[in-house]
């Protein structure tokens, strides 16, 4: 099943998936809700990244859905949200 997101058609399947954005300043990224333990880590993970304010993240269809400068590394997912 896909879902939309910021007007762009999304598969949900993998764990971590980039797609294209317009904005070369930032990049979308998907993560499964199942891989990650407490949502308050999520957002720890890319304060820490990012800095307060840089990012935008958005829960839909058990999906978190981020737009970031850059993208996190499944290590790091792995590391600090599980």
């Amino acid at each position: 099943m896909a879902n939309t997101a910021h007007g762009h058609h999304v598969e949900e399947k993998p764990v971590v998936q980039l797609k294209a954005d317009n904005d070369t300043s930032m990049q979308t990224q998907l993560i499964d809700s199942r891989h990650v333990r407490d949502p308050m880590y999520l957002v720890l993970l890319l304060n820490s990244e990012y800095g307060n304010g840089n990012y935008e993240v958005e829960m839909r269809h058990n999906c978190f859905t981020i737009r970031a400068p850059g993208r996190l590394q499944w290590s790091q997912v792995y590391a600090k949200c599980r």
